[in-house]
């Protein structure tokens, strides 16, 4: 008998959705799956940041076996080197791993109180209003006479903002591709800014920063001159490139409710 009934039910609601339903239905149905894009872009991000971690251990090792004919024993800082490289490189892989998790989580807490609060504001609602608002769009006109205040598109239009589209940070990647590196994390690593001027950033009282510094303070002067006068003579001067102002007009910053 439930079996017979859920049948009727689905014939009964084929019956009854719209024409506009069911388009929206499709459209919603036939976007990308954004739990696979985010699969696709974690392993993504693992596959860079394991090429990265190979090209800095191979330039670590490199270092070692090149300053290895000297009288000065450099094992110890070598394997230093190694490790802090090793547990950044496995440090990013956790935090990439976690910060999607919490992203998943999120955007579903995000979309549950808005479904939650939207449904708050109304006694009765209509099926194309709770699918124009998941959809993101204003329910069509009814044909029928409505004796309560034309609320519905209003509170519609500020009550369901579209999630960003998959390729709205397409363009994030693109600064990989260029062949200069960006080493302006690195110097500022060394305690060299900018300006001609070296600045170290002080740590707090007691920290094992400050008590390395102050045994090496007298080496880390020397290589902050040595890597700014490297940096210097291998300066290349930046391309010109003009800025462009294309501004995108399908945005959600740029659309404005008609009324606001």
């Amino acid at each position: 008998m439930s079996e017979g009934r859920d049948t009727d039910e689905d014939l009964l609601s084929d019956y009854w959705v719209t024409s506009w339903e069911q388009q929206t239905v499709q459209e919603l149905e036939s976007e990308a799956d954004r739990q696979e894009l985010l699969r696709a872009e974690a392993d993504e991000a693992n596959e860079r940041m394991w090429a990265l971690f190979q090209h800095a251990a191979q330039c670590v090792a490199l270092m070692y076996k090149g300053a290895a004919d000297s009288q000065n024993s450099i094992w110890v800082p070598f394997q230093t080197a190694a490790g802090h490289i090793t547990a950044l490189y496995k440090e990013a892989v956790e935090s990439v791993r976690r910060s999607g998790e919490a992203g998943v989580q999120a955007g579903y807490q995000r979309r549950t109180r808005e479904v939650l609060n939207w449904a708050r504001r109304r006694r009765h609602i209509r099926r194309e209003e709770l699918i124009a608002f998941l959809a993101g769009k204003t329910p069509p006109p009814r044909t029928t006479h409505l004796r309560g205040s034309p609320r519905t598109r209003i509170s519609l239009e500020r009550m369901s903002p579209r999630l960003p589209s998959p390729h709205h940070h397409s363009h994030v990647h693109a600064h990989t591709h260029n062949p200069e590196p960006d080493l302006n994390t690195f110097k500022e690593a060394l305690g060299i800014s900018g300006q001609p001027s070296i600045n170290v950033r002080p740590s707090p009282v007691g920290s094992p920063t400050l008590s390395s510094r102050r045994r090496n303070s007298t080496h880390l002067p020397e290589l902050q001159a040595f890597i700014c006068d490297e940096f210097a003579r291998n300066k290349r001067p930046a391309p010109s490139s003009s800025p462009t102002h294309d501004v995108t007009m399908d945005s959600p910053q740029h659309k404005r409710s008609r009324f606001t």
